[in-house]
């Protein structure tokens, strides 16, 4: 049974942090994750534990906050067709504090 998810949302990041495992080409792709029709039906295929964290990584995710926000409401939509509870996380290197506590104060 799987509990933890790790998706990645985009690899774009301009912050070249000299902990990051992403390669420079990686970093100035600009791609962003959008096929949410076909996550959503794998979710639902595949054996979930009652409670799963899906963790949002690479790039600096919190430069997108818009594409964090539109993951979270579609992937809990198969909140409403199965039987699970879903949390979510992102590493972050910090950069959008603000976001981050916005995030964590409306139970996100």
């Amino acid at each position: 049974m799987i509990d933890y998810i790790n998706l990645t949302l985009s690899t774009d990041c301009d912050y070249n942090c000299w902990f990051c495992y992403l390669t420079k080409e990686a970093r100035e792709s600009k791609t962003v994750f959008n096929d949410w029709n076909g996550l959503r039906e794998f979710l639902i295929r595949i054996d979930l534990a009652d409670a799963v964290n899906i963790n949002f990584v690479t790039g600096e995710v919190t430069n997108h906050p818009d594409l964090i926000l539109k993951a979270i409401k579609e992937i809990r939509k198969i909140e409403r067709v199965k039987p699970v509870r879903l949390t979510f996380s992102y590493i972050t290197n910090g950069q959008n504090y603000s976001l981050t506590k916005a995030l964590i104060e409306n139970d996100f």
